[in-house]
């Protein structure tokens, strides 16, 4: 998937798989996404459709920021792993 921005908002993961922040764009977003995730629940502390709507979708638009914006989930110990056994 070809990213929207000139430079990466997230990168892969050192250990571990998945993506990290790159950058203060990054951060900003992963730190508005834990900030906002726990006031939503503040607010409706009631088990609610809403209250899960709303987290979900929260979810699913942090995701399709991580992969519009930054490199592909993986891990860089792997990559080199996996091209040392190829040699």
């Amino acid at each position: 998937m070809k990213r929207l921005t000139k430079k990466a908002w997230f990168h892969k993961r050192r250990i571990g798989w998945g993506v990290s922040p790159a950058s203060l764009e990054g951060w900003l977003v992963t730190i508005a996404f834990i900030i906002i995730a726990p006031l939503v629940g503040m607010y409706y502390s009631e088990e609610s459709l809403t209250r899960y709507t709303i987290l979900i979708t929260m979810a699913v638009i942090l995701i399709a920021i991580i992969l519009l914006t930054g490199e592909a989930p993986g891990s860089e110990l792997l990559d080199k792993l996996t091209k040392k056994n190829e040699k």
